[in-house]
């Protein structure tokens, strides 16, 4: 009987194995790939992984990003801004042939980095109740010195050069540190700018340093300011695009998910059925005997 378990076990864990290895999901049936980017923005790995994903996907023809941000970090906002302009660019410089063209539906909010990425896009699409905008860029810190020095706590720093601790908790900033995070703060805005401008010049009205002000706009605002294109919503959005490619699947959206993810799950649930169903084996044959 003990042999028996132990094959029951190897087949179990051998056909789990074989499953999570083989197992080809079902060609997606709509042709809109739909990519949520939810929260704060610290990683750009995942976001990317599922764009190239859709971009692979030969039943695809389109992708938009579905954002709900308030923004994030600077860089993995760059990285995804990058690459979502470069499959988008590559759609329109090879009539079609290569890339895939991406657009945005923003849900609640594309604020700061949010609308940092939607701006690499060809075309946002915005509710007009929506909340965008939000283009600066903000560096915060804090002085906690006359609470240390309240609690009598004293604090010592040796440092290799006089902005090494730049920023630290226990004493006020230097002019020169001040002016310095400017200078910063300063060129990281010009550069947040000069991204939109790459892919909306010619859509902006106004003076964009006037819009770049860290102020927040509705939709409706943003529509009239060229920040973004339409006030549709995310459905309203997919049947203009489904009209304006000629798609010849129905229209309907395929939400992309990570897939690592989905193996894992799919595993997860197939392993635990098969473990019920040998369970029962079990039972049975110890029943029998």
């Amino acid at each position: 009987m003990k042999i028996y378990k132990i094959i029951i076990l190897v087949v179990l864990l051998l056909s789990s194995f074989l499953f999570g290895k083989f197992y080809k999901p079902k060609a997606q049936k709509y042709a809109i790939t739909v990519i949520e980017i939810n929260g704060v923005i610290v990683s750009s790995h995942n976001i990317i992984k599922q764009i190239h994903a859709a971009v692979r996907e030969k039943d695809n023809k389109a992708i938009i990003l579905r954002i709900n941000s308030p923004g994030g970090a600077v860089g993995p906002t760059q990285e995804i801004f990058y690459e979502v302009k470069r499959i988008d660019d590559m759609y329109t410089s090879s009539n079609g042939k290569k890339g895939k063209p991406i657009y945005t539906s923003i849900n609640t909010m594309a604020a700061s980095g949010g609308y940092y990425i939607a701006s690499a896009t060809r075309r946002i699409y915005a509710s007009r109740g929506v909340l965008t905008g939000s283009i600066g860029v903000m560096l915060k810190f804090n002085d906690l010195s006359g609470l240390f020095n309240l609690a009598s706590v004293k604090h010592s720093s040796i440092v290799s050069g006089k902005y090494k601790d730049i920023g630290s908790i226990h004493r006020e900033m230097t002019s020169d540190e001040k002016d310095m995070l400017h200078g910063l703060a300063y060129r990281m805005h010009q550069e947040f700018i000069n991204d939109i401008l790459s892919k909306r010049k010619d859509k902006i009205k106004g003076d964009i340093n006037e819009l770049a002000q860290g102020q927040l706009f509705t939709g409706l605002s943003a529509y009239d300011s060229g920040l973004v294109d339409k006030n549709l919503g995310l459905w309203a959005a997919g049947r203009e695009i489904h009209t304006e490619l000629k798609l010849k699947t129905p229209f309907g959206f395929y939400f992309q998910k990570n897939k690592n993810t989905m193996s894992l799950r799919f595993l997860f649930n197939k392993a635990k059925i098969m473990i019920q169903y040998y369970r029962s084996l079990i039972s049975e044959t110890t029943l029998t005997e």
